[in-house]
């Protein structure tokens, strides 16, 4: 009878374990060739040419590989005794009526039975806990592998970031942008340019540099631009303004080109106001595998550009030791300066091929050949921008009918006043 039931619970967890092996993707253990004659065996677990190796780390899988292994343990356990002990009906010697006989020490064999019981003890507490790990819903699932959202992968130690972002729209290389304002002065690149880096930094975990030409060569000429520097006809001021140029050029692929980062995006904040300095830029950048994004701020509001234009006037430090009359005077002398050699983006059809945004009056815009996940977040941030202040009015409904009865959306009527 006891080996009977022996081959029941055998069959019934080795069909269990079975199951386990089928449902589950890991590997388990494969106790064939092991057996329980050695304690210290036993306990050392399989041997190492017997060990499959898993990367999987969860708890589920672990419990599952214990469970499997109890289960194959046991059964390995009751092979062993039934060959020892030999069937049922031959075991006379079990109910001797002999006294000697039955007060004799047991042989070798049932030491080996009584290891099996231990390990079907074993199967049994474990069984206790509940059905085995993959038979659980979702939600009695726990797993403790991965408690915390995935980290912005990059590349060294340096590029670690505390923002949590979707894996599978992360671009699988190392990605290089440059974004270029182009546009007249007052037009808003300034504002356009410092969202996108804040952006891209709190959201993203993205590394960015913002480049000013402007304060370049607020450098270069001690603290001030004079409007001259804008005349086309002047030459020292045009050599100045290449030279501004080249030295927010060599900054940015200096930025681009160090670090460790999966991702660097700099954002050079200037004019390339026409065809020829946007195609200077675009040259200067190729070899080094950049990516470029041209992003045009153009406004024809007159309302919009004079509140824009005071602004300015109000806060460079250009324009500090003037009247608000005069600074704008000065100023719309410098528009009108930069005016004479402005080409919009694809004006004549030469640039379709590059990558580009338009924002007119932040309310149109024109997107035109812009791929990658960076760009397309930067085309649908610009999209949302606001040039002006504004106010946001958050309200909060009293008690709803709904809310009384414990229901969550769907259009409550009002509640009856009593």
């Amino acid at each position: 009878e006891h080996c009977r039931r022996l081959n029941l619970v055998r069959a019934l967890f080795a069909g269990s374990a079975a199951s386990m092996k089928a449902a589950h993707a890991g590997p388990t253990y494969v106790r064939s060739d092991v057996t329980l004659a050695d304690g210290a065996e036993a306990q050392a677990g399989p041997p190492p040419h017997t060990r499959m190796v898993s990367d999987a780390t969860s708890t589920d899988g672990a419990e599952e590989q214990a469970y499997t292994r109890a289960a194959s343990d046991a059964a390995t356990s009751t092979d062993e005794a039934e060959v020892a002990a030999g069937p049922a009906h031959t075991r006379s010697d079990a109910t001797s009526t002999d006294g000697d006989e039955a007060q004799a020490d047991p042989p070798a064999n049932a030491q080996m039975a009584s290891d099996g019981a231990e390990a079907w003890a074993k199967v049994a507490a474990l069984s206790q806990a509940g059905p085995p790990p993959h038979s659980r819903t979702p939600s009695e699932r726990k797993s403790f592998s991965n408690p915390m959202p995935h980290a912005v992968p990059a590349y060294g130690t340096q590029a670690n970031a505390p923002n949590p972002v979707l894996l599978d729209v992360v671009p699988a290389h190392r990605d290089r942008l440059v974004i270029a304002m182009v546009g007249l002065p007052g037009r808003g690149k300034t504002f356009v340019a410092r969202r996108i880096a804040n952006y891209l930094k709190f959201f993203h975990g993205v590394s960015v540099e913002n480049v000013n030409i402007g304060e370049v060569l607020r450098r270069q000429m001690g603290g001030t631009i004079s409007t001259a520097c804008f005349d086309p006809r002047d030459e020292e001021g045009a050599a100045m303004l290449r030279e501004a140029r080249e030295k927010s050029l060599e900054e940015v692929v200096a930025f681009l080109d160090g670090g460790t980062e999966f991702s660097r995006v700099a954002v050079i904040d200037g004019l390339n106001s026409n065809a020829e300095r946007r195609r200077w830029l675009i040259d200067g950048l190729r070899h080094h595998g950049f990516t470029v994004l041209f992003v045009e701020n153009v406004c024809t509001d007159c309302a919009q550009l004079e509140q824009r234009m005071r602004s300015v006037c109000a806060e460079t430090p250009d324009y500090s030791a003037m009247s608000l009359e005069l600074a704008m005077a000065d100023y719309a002398q410098r528009v009108h300066y930069c005016e004479q050699s402005s080409q919009s983006l694809d004006e004549d059809g030469s640039e379709a091929h590059l990558s580009w945004i338009r924002i007119l009056n932040f309310r149109r815009y024109v997107v035109n050949n812009v791929h990658g996940f960076l760009q397309g977040r930067v085309a649908q941030l610009v999209m949302h921008l606001r040039a002006h202040t504004h106010d946001f009015y958050l309200t909060r409904h009293g008690q709803s009918e709904y809310n009384r009865l414990g229901k969550i959306g769907g259009g409550s009527p009002p509640p009856r006043l009593h």
